[in-house]
This record gives C-alpha cells, sequence and structure tokens, in this order.
C-alpha cells in the first residue's frame, strides 16, 4: 500500500511537469484523462458549483511548503460551490513560487474557486493576482524551525525536490543528522525571504492579506476556519463548518488511492505536531536556525526555546 502510494504520488508528480506548459484547457483534459477519479470528483463539484453561486469567485490560500496548506485546501474546496483550480504556465517560475503572466488566464467565470499554493509576496505576484481580480488572499504561518524538521520527514518518503535543484538531496540515503542539516542548510534563508516578503505585502497594503497561524488551527480549527470564511465574507449555514470539519477529520484517518491527487481530498501525509523540533533538532541546528531566523521568530510570536 505504502509503495503504491509514494510511485503513485511520484507520477503524479512527473505529469504535472509536463502538464504546467500546456495551455490550461489541454492542460485539464489531460489531467482528468490520466486521473479519472479527479475527472469524477470534478462533475460532482462542478455540477454543485453551478446549483450553488457564491458570491466570492475566488479563495486563495498560499503558504511556505510544510506549513499546513494542503489541510486548509481541503477545507476550503469542501465547502459547497467551490471547485479547484491550478495555475499553469512556466514550470520553472512555478516551481520558484512564482507566477507567470498567464497563470491564471483561465481561471472559471461562472463557478468558484480555491487556489492552493505556495506562491511568494513579490510585487510582479501580487500584481498578477489583482489583475486577475483577486484582492484578497489566505497567508498561512508556520513555526520555521517545525517546518524544517516536516520538509526533512516529508522528503525522506516522497522527495519533492529534482536533480539539479539547490534543495535536492538523496534523503534515503542520509543519516537522521545528516538530513535534517540539509534541510536547515536549504530552508532557514529561504523560509525568511518568504516570509519577510508577505510581512511587506501586508504592512504595505499591496493586497488584503489574512494570517493564520498553523499553530492556532491545531489548537481550535473550528474558530480559525471560521474566521477565513468572515475575511472572505462568505455566507455559510450554522452546521456547514463545524460538518466540512468533521468530514475532513474523518478522511485524514483513512488512506485511499482513489483520492491520491485530487485537490480536496489530499492526505497531508505527515500529523503536524507543535514544536516537535525540540525533540528533533541539535544544538549545533537550532544554532544555525537561529542565526538567520531568531528575529523572525521573535517577530513572529513564537518561543525561543
Amino acid at each position: 500500500m505504502i509503495f503504491l502510494e509514494n510511485f503513485s504520488a511520484k507520477l503524479a508528480i512527473n505529469i504535472r511537469v509536463y502538464l504546467y506548459s500546456l495551455p490550461c484547457q489541454i492542460r485539464t483534459v489531460i489531467w482528468h484523462c490520466v486521473h479519472p477519479f479527479i475527472l469524477i470528483h470534478s462533475l460532482k463539484v462542478y455540477i454543485f458549483s453551478f446549483l450553488k453561486k457564491r458570491s466570492v469567485k475566488h479563495i486563495f490560500i498560499t503558504g511556505f511548503p510544510k506549513s499546513g496548506t494542503t489541510w486548509i485546501e481541503n477545507l476550503v474546496l469542501n465547502i459547497p460551490g467551490y471547485i479547484p483550480f491550478i495555475p499553469g504556465g512556466d514550470y520553472k517560475e512555478l516551481r520558484s513560487h512564482n507566477l507567470s503572466g498567464n497563470s491564471l488566464n483561465c481561471l472559471p467565470r461562472n463557478v468558484s474557486v480555491g487556489i492552493k499554493s505556495h506562491l511568494r509576496g513579490n510585487r510582479k505576484n501580487i500584481t498578477i493576482l489583482l489583475n486577475a481580480g483577486i484582492d484578497k488572499i489566505v497567508v498561512l504561518i508556520r513555526d520555521p524551525r517545525d517546518v524544517i524538521v516536516s520538509n526533512y520527514f516529508y522528503a525522506r518518503k516522497n522527495n519533492p525536490w529534482q536533480r539539479g535543484e539547490k534543495a535536492f538531496s538523496e534523503y534515503k540515503n542520509l543519516t537522521k543528522k545528516q538530513g535534517l542539516d540539509h534541510s536547515v542548510k536549504f530552508m532557514k534563508d529561504s523560509y525568511k525571504k518568504w516570509i519577510e516578503e508577505w510581512i511587506n505585502v501586508k504592512n504595505n497594503k499591496l493586497i488584503n492579506v489574512h494570517f493564520v497561524k498553523y499553530e492556532d488551527f491545531l489548537i481550535n480549527p473550528q474558530l480559525e476556519f471560521t474566521k477565513i470564511i468572515e475575511f472572505y465574507q462568505l455566507e455559510l449555514e450554522t452546521k456547514e463548518i463545524p460538518d466540512i470539519l468533521e468530514r475532513i477529520q474523518k478522511r485524514s484517518n483513512k488512506k485511499s488511492l482513489f483520492n491520491l491527487a485530487v485537490p480536496g481530498k489530499n492526505n497531508t501525509k505527515r500529523k503536524g505536531v507543535a514544536g516537535s523540533w525540540r525533540d528533533e533538532l541539535d544544538k549545533e541546528q537550532i544554532s544555525l536556525i537561529n542565526k538567520s531566523l531568531l528575529k523572525t521568530i521573535r517577530s513572529l510570536g513564537y518561543p525561543e526555546k
């Protein structure tokens, strides 16, 4: 079962590499053909989205990798009336967490969409979002030390990096210390740049930003999900939010090949725990992180120890 999950996940990544560069209409058709379960899921959602019109057309989520964006994506795409949308465009740009000029050209006009990304907060990306009519964005934040640990465990099972990329390493062939050392080396500086860009966006009001802490979501998911709903001024019935949370919780406890790579049904791979870095990182690794990120850690309200 684990082998099939890993093989299917890698196959899905390789297919996306090719599809990103194609015109969005062709990309969508091919993606549905190679993954019929996405087709079945999408048909159901499309039909419901026409029956249940939403006033808010775009819910855009971004977060640094391993910050919980898949969890939030699952919640958003289980709001009745919302379908997934995956930005296309230049593959190298997308791998760098940037948008191309044509990434959002095919946003559906007659239905509402949820978009998950790891988008950076530079001016080019903000301009593309605003030109596409997206003026609100949810930015997910997580303690960077836990992000580094989560990246290591994820990459051991399903390495998202490709040979030639700075972040690439054969994590399976490394000891735990070597793997965490590599994760620290790569992630500490890239996280700092990523979060500073989004803080600048919010401070300068370049776009309407709602910051969400992953740790707060762990403590009270209903409250934090409600805040996202209120941020977008969505009107949901009283029972809809707890029903969505319950549905996602049940799915997270099940492993199914039918749900692999299906937006809104993706497994989050590893149950996130706040503060696990204290048990996983050694003093040398923590010292390296603090040299780059201590000021950022403090500004985000995370404890130093």
